[in-house]
């Protein structure tokens, strides 16, 4: 008869298990970085970074590479309809800002080298005729005519600008900054005529950008600055930060389901929030490397991109890995919420040479850090002030995560 005890390791491993399987990784075929992706719809997709150029008929199981003797670093991908799209960079050979343009739907691409001495960083379409690009030094360019030619905006700044979004013909913003000058927020509502500067909640580099609909806006960047805005750009609410290091992008499906990718503690970080924002919750991945760009074709299915040619890709939303470790830290966490001590106790049978132990707040600050080799270890939190607080712990197989609350 298979004991309790039995029946406790065995739901432990499936919980373990899965939740370090919702995020697949996808094989790519490059050591690359991949910055940027985008897809049209379940199947068909593309990713660019570094010399990289590839797509997907088949929802990320293959890729097929667009060939090319170019050196060059891709930064972001655009497509304005099936067979029409864009790649912007720079070209290494010469040091100019680089357009790759495709009209059959990335079978070929057609390189654009501009009289410009500048890293572009994103590109952002309204619809097939009417597109943008943001890069360096307040680099910020225009076309009408479908990417046939591209005229400069004045943006009155020589900051980094890093994302750009437009609502609607009109209505754009552009977020970026560099270090150690601060974020920079930039609103136009004349088609990017003028551009006037909104203040920002955040002094950190703001990196990426979405809107999933014309009032409401998020902007993530680094220290996992995450800024929010309901009235389409014109002022900016700052969210509880929610990564260790930095966030690179976001994407919402709708107002209030949306994810944070970039870089955390030990492993690529993913957050999820259903509630527009107000609360985070971690997703782990397993993957040793930070993510750079977040694509969702639907509520359930998405795709994430990273350094060393990672491609991640999700069938069922992600899992969140605090929510799904719930029942598993009734077994190892205790007493949660707790007032001054806090047990750790691993399955009995887990070969445990030495695991990580680390508490971090809110804002993502190390508040304590030991390495234990027992099976069951108690700690002394009383330094601790009242409030919620994230434990990691990692051993050689895992990396697990929990939310304690102290009281």
């Amino acid at each position: 008869m298979i004991n309790r005890k039995t029946i406790l390791f065995i739901l432990l491993f499936f919980i373990v298990f899965n939740s370090f399987s919702q995020w697949i990784q996808q094989n790519t075929g490059t050591s690359n970085n991949i910055e940027d992706i985008y897809f049209l719809n379940e199947d068909t997709g593309f990713i660019a970074g570094g010399n990289i150029l590839a797509r997907t008929y088949d929802g990320g199981n293959t890729w097929q590479h667009y060939n090319h003797s170019d050196l060059m670093s891709l930064m972001g991908i655009c497509f304005v309809s099936p067979l029409k799209g864009f790649a912007v960079g720079i070209d290494l050979n010469t040091d100019k800002s680089l357009i790759y343009r495709t009209v059959n739907g990335g079978h070929t691409w057609t390189k654009e080298s501009l009289n410009i001495n500048l890293w572009l960083f994103d590109v952002f379409f309204v619809n097939e005729s009417l597109g943008f690009i943001v890069g360096a030094e307040g680099c910020a360019l225009k076309t009408t005519n479908g990417g046939v030619s591209w005229d400069t905006m004045h943006t009155n700044t020589n900051r980094a600008l890093h994302s750009v979004y437009f609502t609607d013909s009109l209505n754009g913003i552009i977020a970026g900054g560099s270090t150690p000058i601060p974020s920079i927020i930039l609103k136009t509502a004349d088609g990017g005529t003028t551009w006037m500067s909104v203040s920002s909640p955040t002094s950190d580099l703001l990196r990426g950008m979405h809107f999933p609909s014309d009032s409401i806006g998020y902007i993530v960047g680094w220290n996992g600055a995450i800024i929010k805005t309901t009235d389409g750009g014109n002022t900016w609410t700052q969210l509880t930060p929610v990564d260790i290091y930095g966030n690179l992008d976001v994407f919402f499906v709708n107002d209030n389901l949306g994810y944070v990718v970039g870089w955390d503690t030990y492993f690529a970080g993913i957050q999820k929030t259903t509630d527009g924002g107000l609360t985070w919750v971690a997703q782990t991945t397993q993957v040793p490397s930070g993510l750079t760009a977040v694509y969702f074709i639907t509520p359930d299915i998405g795709f994430c991109t990273g350094v060393n040619g990672t491609v991640l890709k999700t069938t069922n939303g992600g899992v969140a890995s605090i929510d799904l470790l719930d029942a598993q830290n009734q077994l190892m966490f205790y007493p949660n919420p707790f007032l001054d001590y806090l047990t750790i106790t691993f399955e009995e049978g887990e070969i445990i040479q030495e695991a990580d132990i680390m508490v971090f707040d809110f804002k993502g600050s190390i508040v304590f850090s030991e390495k234990v080799s027992s099976i069951s270890s108690t700690f002394n939190f009383s330094g601790l002030k009242k409030g919620i607080y994230y434990l990691k712990i990692k051993t050689d197989t895992h990396i697990q995560t929990a939310k304690i609350v102290k009281v």
